[in-house]
């Protein structure tokens, strides 16, 4: 088959989990023997949008110079920049007709112009979509606000525009950042520190005017207008998609109540590398503490105040713990005599760093669409436990969960692992874990013409 894939880019100036699952997966199609094809926002040159083609470990890759911006996780503080029309959508036309796909999978579709899909649905090529965020009804992708709250208010544009209005991705930066000289400094440590405090400014809320009871005065109507047409531009490009791939049973119902009808599968993720483990629980030894991991980093959005909560109710009970966090340098908080930082973890030491725990805790507050440590640690037989808004959580005994935000009740789960109550539930045998199970089963989707897909829309 021909498959075009759609999303963000390569590694090094790429990195997460839907790009690794993205280039894993094309990597695993070429070794299945597929033509396999990239199609990625590149970089801000002089001219009109055009594609470069080049290759990447047996990949085509096309890269669209003169994109969209990409607000990657931001928010978007100038709506309008971010629904231009394409000035040349003869070169979407060109590249359709050069590599001629039997199927577009799309991984995410920022700083793609809309017409690169009107064009695939003229030539009837299937589109399929994998949820790995919330970017099509949430410009920040993660329905967490600039102030770090769940957002209760889905698809509103005056939500959106209290949202990000004063702060997100602008054009300027997205120029930047979507440049070579960003992608191979980004990893030094001026570039890094410097890239932390524009990345923290843009995630956080700006103070704004305050109306008269001191409260942040509402954005004005023309703002408001302004992300409603946003909304309805990402909107339209979702409703292009002939079928979407759920990677949870949470990213479902959180899809389905936005956008009732659209026709969807469930398809669990995997990355390369992993397997079932064989390895059995060892008991902890008498009056060893319980060693907790966790990698989300300090943000509120990801439990982390959760989970220090947790962390002061077990110390008055005396439950003796030791607290490994990793993911972040935890420089901006306080930390419990229970808890110690361990920086970031690099990819190929994850495995080892999650052996050396008795436990992962996944705490989040927003509605992760996934969550691969979940299934990173149940493959190295190390039981997991995790708040009720991960998508993941579909693979954990409802015992080891907890309500997202409560900290008595994840104090209580690790209060009953540590007197001894371990408990790991395997990977199940049908799960589609290594990417060679992905490959067939995305074939199957690949073929199936876009005027079948309606029969699954519920």
């Amino acid at each position: 088959m021909r498959v075009m894939h759609v999303s963000l880019g390569l590694p090094p100036l790429r990195t997460g989990g839907m790009t690794r699952y993205c280039t894993e997966l094309s990597l695993a199609q070429v070794e299945h023997g597929d033509e396999v094809a990239l199609l990625y926002p590149g970089r801000f040159l002089p001219g009109r949008t055009r594609i470069v083609g080049s290759t990447w470990k047996g990949i085509r890759t096309f890269e669209v110079i003169n994109p969209l911006p990409v607000p990657l996780v931001y928010g978007i503080a100038e709506p309008d920049r971010f629904t231009k029309s394409c000035d040349n959508p003869t070169a979407y036309e060109w590249l359709l007709d050069e590599f001629r796909p039997d199927a577009i999978h799309v991984h995410c579709y920022q700083g793609i112009h809309r017409e690169f899909f009107d064009r695939s649905k003229e030539k009837h090529v299937p589109l399929l979509f994998t949820t790995h965020d919330y970017y099509p009804m949430c410009p920040r992708c993660t329905l967490i606000t600039s102030t770090g709250d769940e957002c209760e208010r889905c698809g509103s544009a005056e939500a959106c525009a209290a949202c990000n209005v004063g702060s997100g991705m602008t054009v300027a930066k997205s120029v930047i950042m979507q440049s070579r000289v960003y992608a191979r400094l980004k990893e030094s440590r001026l570039v890094a520190d410097i890239g932390r405090r524009v990345k923290r400014d843009m995630s956080h809320a700006a103070s704004g005017e305050c109306d008269e009871k001191g409260g942040k005065s509402l954005p004005e109507e023309e703002k408001v207008r302004d992300y409603e047409r946003l909304l309805e531009y990402n909107r339209s490009i979702f409703s292009l998609f002939d079928l979407v791939l759920t990677n949870s049973r949470l990213t479902e119902e959180v899809y389905l109540k936005s956008f009732p009808g659209v026709a969807c599968e469930r398809l669990p993720i995997t990355h390369a590398g992993l397997s079932r483990s064989k390895r059995v629980l060892k008991r902890r030894e008498s009056g060893h503490p319980l060693k907790i991991a966790y990698f989300g980093g300090e943000k509120r959005y990801k439990g982390f105040d959760t989970l220090m909560d947790a962390a002061d109710i077990l110390a008055r009970r005396g439950v003796c713990v030791e607290l490994r966090l990793y993911g972040d340098d935890y420089m901006h908080c306080e930390l419990p005599p229970t808890a110690a930082a361990k920086g970031k973890v690099p990819q190929d030491g994850i495995s080892r760093v999650i052996r050396e725990s008795d436990v992962v805790c996944v705490p989040s507050r927003c509605r992760e669409t996934f969550g691969f440590v979940v299934l990173e640690s149940l493959c190295e037989g190390v039981p997991v436990i995790c708040s009720d808004v991960v998508g993941a959580s579909d693979l954990v005994p409802e015992g080891l969960k907890f309500k997202a935000g409560n900290s008595e009740s994840l104090a209580n789960h690790i209060e009953a692992m540590a007197n001894g109550n371990m408990n790991c539930v395997a990977v199940s045998e049908d799960y589609p874990l290594s990417m060679r199970a992905q490959v067939e089963l995305l074939e199957r989707y690949y073929r199936v013409r876009p005027s079948h897909f309606g029969a699954t829309k519920r």
